[in-house]
């Protein structure tokens, strides 16, 4: 094979990974874990939606990222907290994100979704509360999602953020 060829397949591979990948807690089942304490990055940049695990308790769900955390011993409530928001700033794209907390009796399986918070949508800083005292040890997961919904909008919002957990229910 020639230098060329070898560079241009090279090229074509690397330019197929960069644009084609998803991320990595795209769905339910790769959900990344939060540790109170450990702020995360996050982004719904390159999420798709999954019809099977994907639930639209905010808006059309169309870019879905995944986290989960385990109560402590004593259970209690918790805050997910959204900081730094930064949007691609296309008008064709969401410029709002969604997120909810769910309690699950069978992981990943969304007809055994309970919500335990009001879905919170915001484009810049805000958190969501868990609307009643989470049970002890025991799993939850957030369900984050780009929204597509405004005038002029066609794709879902890709969206950077730090994401923090606190509260009584997670041990430091």
């Amino acid at each position: 094979m020639k230098l060329y060829q070898l560079l241009l397949l090279c090229s074509f591979t690397m330019f197929s990974v960069i644009s084609f990948t998803q991320a990595a807690n795209d769905d339910c089942i790769n959900s990344e874990r939060l540790c109170a304490g450990q702020p995360l990055q996050g982004s719904t940049t390159d999420a798709t939606f999954n019809s099977s695990t994907d639930d639209n308790f905010c808006t059309i769900n169309s870019a879905t990222v995944w986290y989960l955390f385990t109560t402590n011993d004593v259970g209690g409530n918790v805050t997910v907290d959204f900081t730094n928001l930064t949007f691609n700033t296309d008008p064709t794209y969401g410029q709002v994100i969604d997120a909810i907390i769910f309690n699950v009796t069978t992981p990943c399986v969304e007809t055994s979704y309970t919500p335990y918070s009001t879905c919170e949508s915001d484009g810049v800083d805000f958190s969501v509360t868990s609307a009643v005292a989470l049970l002890p040890n025991t799993t939850y997961y957030v369900m984050i999602n780009g929204s597509n919904v405004g005038g002029g909008v066609t794709n879902s919002a890709e969206c950077d953020f730090q994401i923090e957990i606190s509260g009584p229910a997670v041990d430091a």
